[in-house]
């Protein structure tokens, strides 16, 4: 039997920081997970390789959890397609799952300078198993029923 490999891509240095604002910033993802079990699986994460400065989605025990400060939505179902979102400013920050979005005070995390999509805040770490059908960064912080509609 052949064991593949899981697919992983990253972004840093002026890739990175030639798109992503540091004021504000929207992320859009969607796809679905194949097993659900309690191992993290990130969806993505944009960090400075640490754990204590990301913004990041991960599915853990079919729960979809967000970080900035730990939201997390419901639960989400293996091989179903599901799309969650996230909207930060400089005060707020949106969480969506499925058209349901939360609001909770924070601020952006600082020095941020690496996107990772299908892996931990580490590259290689607490990888997807699953499916990205599309996944989007926007440079300014949607607002709820933008959020809500993209998501639903």
């Amino acid at each position: 039997a052949v064991t593949r490999t899981a697919d992983q891509a990253s972004m840093t240095g002026t890739n990175f920081s030639s798109w992503y604002n540091t004021n504000a910033s929207s992320i859009y993802w969607e796809g679905d997970v194949i097993d659900i079990s309690s191992q993290t699986k990130a969806l993505y994460a944009l960090s400075d390789n640490t754990i204590t400065n990301r913004i990041d989605a991960y599915e853990a025990s079919g729960t979809i959890n967000f970080d900035v400060y730990g939201t997390a939505k419901s639960s989400v179902t293996a091989n179903t397609k599901f799309k969650v979102g996230q909207s930060l400013s400089a005060t707020t920050v949106l969480t969506a799952l499925n058209g349901s979005v939360s609001s909770t005070a924070n601020t952006m995390p600082s020095g941020l300078n690496r996107l990772n999509l299908g892996s931990n805040y580490t590259l290689g770490t607490n990888t997807m198993s699953g499916h990205v059908r599309q996944f989007n960064v926007y440079s300014t912080a949607l607002p709820t029923a933008v959020l809500t509609s993209l998501t639903s």
